[in-house]
C-alpha cells in the first residue's frame, strides 16, 4: 500500500532507516512529505515515529508518474490511515494529573484518545493522540481546548533557533 507521510520538518537518514525497518520503502520525497510503500502490516511499527505527524492513504495517480506502459484504471477513492500528533497540554492548577492515569481520565471524559507521553518543566503534559483521519484529529484538539481544565494545549513541534 502507497502511504504520503508527513513529517515535523525535512526527514533524513534516520526516518529513512525507521521506514524500512518498518518494511516500507521511499518511493519520493518533497521536503517534510514522502510516498512511501509497504504491506499493512508494517503500519503500527511506522507510527512509532513521533517525527510524523500526519499520515494519509495515497493512490498512485495522486503519488506516483504514469509510465507508459501503464494502463491500469487509477483507483477513485484514496485509502485512510490513522494519523496521531503529539500535543503539549497545560492544565489548571488541581484538575487533571499528567500521569498517565490522569491522561486516560481526560481521554475517557472527553472521547479523545489520548495517551500519556512525559511530563514537562512548567507542569506541561506532552501526550500523543490518535484519530482515524486528519478532519477527527483536529476535531479532537478542539474538544481538548474546550475543557474546562485545559489552560492551553499546543502541537510539540521541533523549535530551531533563528540564525
Amino acid at each position: 500500500m502507497d502511504l504520503l507521510l508527513r513529517f515535523v520538518d525535512v526527514g533524513g537518514e534516520a526516518e529513512e532507516r525507521h521506514v524500512v525497518a518498518s518494511g516500507f520503502r521511499v518511493i519520493t520525497r518533497a521536503g517534510p512529505t514522502w510516498v512511501v510503500a509497504g504491506p499493512m502490516a508494517g503500519l503500527p511499527k511506522l507510527l512509532e515515529s513521533d517525527r510524523i505527524n500526519y499520515v494519509e492513504g495515497a493512490s498512485q495517480a495522486r503519488t506516483m508518474p504514469r509510465s507508459s506502459g501503464d494502463r491500469r484504471t487509477p483507483p477513485a477513492v484514496a485509502n485512510t490511515a490513522p494519523v496521531s500528533r503529539r500535543l503539549i497540554i497545560k492544565f489548571r492548577p488541581g484538575t487533571v494529573a499528567c500521569t498517565a492515569e490522569g491522561i486516560a481520565h481526560l481521554s475517557s471524559a472527553t472521547r479523545v484518545p489520548l495517551e500519556f507521553v512525559r511530563t514537562m518543566s512548567g507542569d506541561a503534559c506532552v501526550v500523543k493522540q490518535t484519530a482515524d483521519d486528519a478532519d477527527t484529529l483536529t476535531r479532537g484538539q478542539e474538544t481538548l481546548r474546550d475543557h474546562p481544565a485545559v489552560e492551553y494545549l499546543e502541537p510539540d513541534t521541533v523549535v530551531k533557533a533563528l540564525e
